[in-house]
């Protein structure tokens, strides 16, 4: 039975855009817009915004923004995607509001240089936004401001405030300056008042507490500094705790390339430290080390909470030799969930004026309560060859994953291989090569085992006395038992076939003037697939016919018009269909384009999933 089908309708696609322009000198208009078109349910995003801009340091901002929708979902995963944990948007509708205003002093008329300004904000129950996914309508709003009173005192204050429908509250005011006693000694001052309410999401409680800090700074010579701070709580209320802290810190500019600076303090909300140390010999080696320990870890940020259990972070970089340098870094982040400790060594080695090697190890500890806690060890090979004729690049890697989570054991090993070759036999030939395989082996059967591999050879041919044509001859292996992940607005996301298949392809293009192109492209696949999660492969060949029209509006813009036959061999079926496209040439080697597909198909023999038609931006590399 033989079937032909024009597909007008698109599963899903997702387009958007901003525009601006200046009125006059002083004044812009942005206009934003995002539409997602899922299976499920369409999610729609628009905003105009205005900027009145005076100055660097003189303007206003104002914002309007709805969004109506199921709201925007995220996945985060702490392996590669091996695990994760997937969180559904919030769906409804809503408004965001934003204004903004700041101000110079000077330019306002004042003779005291410095600036003021202020915001607010206002975001309803169920706005969504890549950034938001608000569940009860909230308030913020602030004032801010700053002045140099004299040539030796300077002033600054702040307010935040926040506050939402389901009565969370934080609230922060405070003031501060600066007292120049000599050129080399200062006296500081803040006062902070804090009101806040438990549902706020933090560990603060509720209540109210005010603050009275002191700090004195001093500057014995051009290599040594040092300070002494300590503050008080001068009042509470509620459950909030007191903040009473003395600490002391200092620089010390030990030579020419070392520098120590720290600072260490305690008081009820526990220790806190800070340091860094800095080593630049002047000839090739940088070194860096630093801790940050937050004792109050409850600082205001609707959408992160931070444990505040602290910060390592270390790195160096050396020239070993003209050939040869090496680094290291080592990172330790902890957050509220989870806790993550990374060293990453490597060597660059420059073999030659054409050749480079590199290596890289890194080891890490994840502490992740959620999806379980898991140890990585992984080691990376890389080679890189480059001369006028000949380029070739690949890298091996080793990832050595241990651990548990709620389900059992989550260890896996994983071994990926990247490589390209690229050739030149003459001013109008090419070959090209590459091969790109992962193999996860995972021990867990809650965990999907990872074999994928894809060779690739190619003959690329366009004559220079003659360079109208262009002639693409390829093949490739692709060897995919996993499946092709398909995102379809669900809350799990679907996967395509396995597959097992040879593609051969013949892609032309002719210049018939500086106007007009045409081209076309012949493709087979011979494959097998099966169904994902079953070993049940069965044949499925392809015949893939294209043949296009290109019109050269002017040097950077092209259109595109494309007819398109896809013939399955097994099922005995054909489906037809037109593109239509508009493409941006972007430099030499690129162009970026915006069509409409009206095939459920594309041009990738490889692909599976029948998912391709309507809107699609696509770019295109060049060489």
């Amino acid at each position: 039975m033989n079937r032909v089908a024009y597909a007008l309708d698109a599963d899903s696609y997702a387009y958007g855009g901003r525009a601006e322009v200046w009125a006059n000198d002083k004044l812009r208009i942005g206009l934003t817009g995002q539409s997602e078109k899922t299976a499920t349910d369409d999610q729609q995003t628009v905003g105009v915004d205005l900027l009145w801009q005076h100055s660097d340091r003189t303007w206003v901002e104002a914002e309007i923004a709805r969004s109506d929708g199921p709201g925007i979902g995220n996945f985060t995963s702490n392996d590669g995607g091996l695990t994760g944990t997937r969180n559904p948007g919030e769906e409804g509708s809503g408004n965001a509001y934003r204004f903004a205003v700041q101000a110079d002093l000077q330019e306002a008329g004042l003779q005291a240089p410095g600036l003021v300004g202020g915001y607010f904000e206002r975001r309803e129950a169920g706005f969504t936004s890549l950034d938001y996914a608000i569940q009860s309508t909230e308030t913020l709003w602030g004032l801010y401001g700053e002045a140099d009173l004299s040539t030796r005192f300077q002033f600054q204050f702040y307010a935040d405030l926040y506050q939402n429908d389901a009565g969370r509250e934080y609230n922060e005011i405070g003031v501060q300056g600066e007292h120049l006693l000599s050129e080399r000694s200062a006296l500081s001052f803040g006062v902070e008042y804090l009101d806040t309410d438990e549902g706020s999401g933090t560990s603060t409680g509720t209540g109210s507490r005010t603050d009275v800090a002191l700090r004195y700074d001093r500057t014995v010579s051009d290599r040594l500094s040092w300070n002494v701070f300590g503050q008080v709580t001068a009042s509470r209320s509620g459950t909030v705790e007191a903040n009473n802290r003395a600490g002391l810190g200092g620089k010390v500019q030990l030579n020419k390339n070392l520098a120590l600076e720290g600072q260490v303090s305690d008081g009820n909300l526990g220790v806190g430290a800070q340091a860094l140390i800095t080593y630049d010999d002047q000839s090739g080696k940088s070194t860096y080390f630093g801790y940050s320990l937050d004792p109050n870890p409850t600082s205001f940020n609707p959408g992160f909470n931070n444990t505040g259990d602290g910060r390592f972070v270390a790195g160096s970089q050396q020239k070993i030799s003209d050939n040869t340098s090496v680094y290291v870094e080592n990172g330790y982040d902890v957050f509220d969930t989870q806790r993550t400790m990374t060293g990453t060594y490597g060597v660059d080695y420059t073999h030659t004026e054409f050749t480079q090697y590199s290596a890289v190890f890194e080891v890490g500890l994840i502490d992740d309560p959620v999806g379980g806690d898991f140890r990585r060890r992984a080691l990376s090979l890389g080679y890189a060859y480059d001369n006028k004729r000949t380029a070739a690049e690949g890298r091996l890697e080793y990832r050595h994953e241990r651990g548990v989570d709620g389900n059992g054991s989550r260890d896996s090993d994983t071994i990926l291989f990247s490589s390209s070759l690229r050739h030149k036999l003459s001013d109008s030939r090419r070959l090209l090569a590459s091969i790109d395989t992962v193999d996860t082996d995972a021990e867990n059967p809650a965990l999907t085992d990872t074999k994928f591999a894809e060779l690739s050879f190619g003959y690329a041919y366009r004559p220079i006395y003659h360079d109208r044509l262009n002639v693409l001859l390829r093949y490739r292996f692709v060897y995919d038992e996993y499946g092709q992940v398909i995102t379809d607005g669900a809350s799990t996301d679907v996967r395509g076939p396995l597959q097992h298949s040879h593609i051969f392809s013949l892609d032309a293009e002719y210049d018939l003037n500086r106007q007009w192109s045409i081209g076309g492209k012949i493709g087979y696949r011979y494959s097998e697939t099966a169904p994902v999660g079953t070993n049940d492969f069965t044949r499925n060949n392809a015949l893939l016919l294209v043949a296009n029209t290109r019109f050269h509006v002017t040097h950077k813009w092209d259109l595109l018009a494309e007819a398109r036959l896809l013939e399955a061999e097994q099922a005995e079926t054909s489906d037809a269909g037109m593109l239509f496209a508009v493409y941006r040439h972007v430099g030499d080697n690129a162009k970026l384009g915006l069509g409409y597909n009206m095939t459920t198909f594309s041009d990738d023999l490889a692909d599976l999933t029948y998912d391709d038609g309507g809107f699609f931006v696509n770019l295109i590399a060049k060489f």
